[in-house]
């Protein structure tokens, strides 16, 4: 029930900002997207931004979360790089 409690603090507790303009950019991209049936290149997309909006945008808040330690920033980094090269990946790959 603790670790429940601390969760709930970490999510409940934190703000990220995420700008007007860039949110309508991203609804505009993924749009069109979806008009054109580039469902995969929507879908990667949308990723890129929040993992812009989430950690690069919002490195204050990490940087406070993990205490200024780089490591764990680093380790979110790498993390979220290797979804991104699988997302790539999945973008190449011939539909079956």
């Amino acid at each position: 029930m603790e670790m429940t409690n601390s969760l709930s603090q970490l999510y409940s507790g934190g703000t990220l900002s995420l700008p007007l303009e860039q949110f309508v950019i991203l609804i505009g991209i993924s749009f069109f997207c979806l008009i054109n049936g580039r469902h995969k290149m929507g879908f990667l997309l949308s990723y890129f931004f929040i993992y812009y909006w989430g950690i690069i945008m919002n490195r204050s808040y990490w940087l406070g979360l993990f205490e200024g330690s780089w490591a764990g920033m680093v380790f979110m980094i790498a993390v979220g790089l290797s979804f991104a090269m699988a997302g790539l990946l999945g973008v190449f790959q011939k539909e079956r």
